[in-house]
């Protein structure tokens, strides 16, 4: 009987499989990139990422769908060169990283993850670049 008291809020059913990401990003000195994914509210990411050559300055936010122009919503904002974890998306629209090298060295980012999104979008000096498709 114990099965039968599992909370709703512990399991987020979704309508997809989920979907496994690896790329490489190589950030020239002072050279910044944006990498995001598109997930639906409720939709859930487990991610993994190192800066090779030192820290970088990363902000990891959100866009909403239908949100004005520039309009993002930040929720880790810092210098350091890793970071892991697990993101829930809030609302529907495209949710990611924007890393910026700070030295006068090359640096590459590994970017892994697994979640519920069907494409990315990379963008370098806020133009989009690559659009990747998820199977």
């Amino acid at each position: 009987t114990s099965l039968a008291d599992v909370q709703p809020s512990t399991i987020t059913p979704q309508s997809t499989t989920y979907k496994v990401d690896s790329t490489d990003f190589v950030l020239g000195a002072y050279q910044a990139v944006e990498y995001k994914y598109r997930i639906e509210k409720g939709g859930t990411m487990l991610f993994s990422w190192k800066a090779d050559g030192g820290t970088v300055l990363f902000d990891q936010h959100s866009e909403p769908e239908g949100a004005p122009a520039g309009y993002a919503e930040s929720f880790d904002r810092r210098e350091a060169n890793e970071a892991h974890g697990t993101y829930t998306a809030p609302f529907s629209g495209i949710h990611g990283w924007y890393w910026l090298n700070t030295t006068d060295q090359d640096a590459t980012i590994t970017l892994k993850s697994a979640g519920f999104y069907n494409i990315s979008h990379e963008f370098r000096d806020g133009q989009p670049t690559k659009n990747k498709m998820f199977q």
